[in-house]
């Protein structure tokens, strides 16, 4: 697999692909740099493989000839796509034991499957079955060469991203094994749902770059037999528009009279991807200008809408004492409000008190409270013993970095910490969790002997939860005394 390549690995959460894209923004940001994230969608990724191309074998003229007019593919294209099927699979290239490789040959040697009501069965010889389990694995060989085949061309034109190879965080100024190399980054990946980031001195480098980048990324799909989804939504491409002519830039793509339309030319053909200034990326709102205005309501949408599938029957349930209550609130909606929080940073106060009135919004209605009350903030979270919104952020902050530890070699950790306005709020988390804990347990300040909590972070992980577990009731604690 490549080294962005999230998906089907274990123990890699879904928002660790957001949380690189969020992290490449806000560095460049504060080096006042432009950075343009281009978002790739195929059409029915699993069910357009071209088998040979990832198990090896070969295809008849009839079913090549069959794909080229699906496809459209000129005459070039069609026999580098030839040149393509007789070369080693991608499994082969993988590495893939010998009998391994024979297994997969022998699952879609001749796959079949049927529907409800017909008697004859529907034989495949491209793509995967409806269903397979094999899907992800198939498509995952292939689309690790062809990420491959990017990250080289990138690099043989000098426009690839590069970052740090550290092993772990550089917090309270502790020094992780680094090998002072620089590793190629080409933006987080999960399964067929791409982001390529890139940056650049100016806007008209990045311009290019964004071109011959879209260009030959556009082309590898169309000779693998893969179609790319240019439709809004889908394939589309987001500037974080900086420094000198910004506004002329703008004007040209953005204004009145603009298609925002992206043109590319490919040898293959010539696309039109459509721009955009936010994209919803694995479950996250994106934003060119680093906002999180529109994530915060979309998160808050979702959990309120959550709060009223269950309205009647559990969370304004008389029946049901308040404690069980709250436990059925933190399980059913505030893990859906806080999904994704963990890479969030917010500076400006308006967002800060938009965050925090949505939270209290959302208690009120568990305390069945009239929207005429006038409940102090104090009332409400005594009332229910949960935590403060600022406070929830934090455990989410701090259960993530276990996550991190657990994914291991997939974090790139080169990336993270050089976002410094995350790394000041991880710190200061950690800070805020020793003065929870620092007369119940055995930790020190984390500022002087940051190596023993990391040491409970990598080894200990159920240790870990229960320290933050308890630092939250803490807080809480301390909380409803002095009510």
């Amino acid at each position: 697999m490549h080294a962005q390549q999230l998906g089907g690995r274990r123990r890699t959460p879904v928002t660790l692909g957001t949380h690189q894209a969020r992290a490449f923004m806000r560095h460049h940001k504060t080096q006042g740099r432009p950075t343009a994230l281009l978002f790739l969608d195929l059409t029915e990724a699993f069910y357009r493989v071209v088998r040979p191309l990832a198990l090896s074998g070969t295809l008849d003229d009839e079913v090549l000839a069959a794909i080229a007019a699906r496809l459209k593919l000129d005459s070039d294209a069609l026999e580098e796509l030839q040149s393509l099927l007789r070369q080693p699979g991608a499994i082969e290239d993988a590495g893939l034991p010998l009998h391994s490789q024979r297994a997969l040959r022998a699952i879609h040697a001749d796959t079949h499957f049927s529907l409800r009501g017909q008697t004859d069965c529907c034989r495949t010889t491209l793509g995967s079955r409806p269903g397979d389990a094999f899907a992800d694995v198939v498509f995952g060989y292939l689309w690790a060469k062809i990420l491959h085949k990017l990250q080289g061309r990138l690099q043989d034109h000098g426009l690839c991203e590069f970052t740090n190879d550290e092993r772990g965080p550089k917090w309270f100024r502790h020094e992780p094994p680094c090998t002072d190399l620089q590793i190629p980054f080409l933006g987080p990946c999960w399964c067929d749902d791409l982001c390529i980031c890139m940056s650049a001195d100016n806007l008209q480098a990045l311009s290019h770059k964004a071109a011959v980048t879209s260009s030959v990324l556009l082309d590898l799909c169309r000779v693998h037999g893969m179609t790319p989804n240019l439709n809004k939504g889908k394939t589309e491409l987001m500037f974080s528009m900086r420094g000198s002519g910004q506004r002329a830039f703008r004007r040209h793509w953005f204004g009145p009279q603009a298609p925002r339309l992206f043109p590319v030319l490919g040898e293959t053909g010539f696309y039109q991807i459509p721009l955009v200034g936010a994209y919803r990326h694995l479950g996250g709102i994106l934003h060119h200008s680093g906002d999180l205005k529109s994530e915060i309501r979309r998160r808050t949408g979702i959990a309120h809408q959550a709060f009223s599938e269950h309205r009647r029957l559990l969370f304004q349930n008389k029946a049901i004492p308040l404690q069980k209550r709250v436990e059925l609130f933190r399980c059913l909606v505030l893990s859906k409000m806080l999904y994704g929080t963990d890479s969030w940073v917010i500076n400006d106060q308006k967002t800060k008190s938009t965050l925090h009135a949505a939270v209290m919004k959302l208690y009120k209605r568990l305390l069945r409270a009239k929207h005429e009350d006038k409940l102090t903030d104090d009332h409400i979270l005594s009332a229910t013993g949960l935590p403060s919104p600022s406070e929830l952020l934090r455990i989410s902050r701090l259960r993530y970095v276990r996550t991190l530890f657990a994914a291991a070699d997939v974090v790139s950790w080169g990336l993270f910490n050089i976002d410094a306005d995350w790394v000041a709020l991880i710190e200061d988390d950690f800070t805020w969790m020793y003065t929870q804990l620092w007369n119940s347990s055995p930790l020190k300040d984390p500022k002087q002997h940051f190596a023993q909590w990391l040491d409970i972070i990598r080894h200990q992980p159920g240790y870990w939860k229960r320290l933050t577990s308890r630092a939250m009731k803490h807080a809480i604690g301390q909380r409803t005394c002095s009510s």
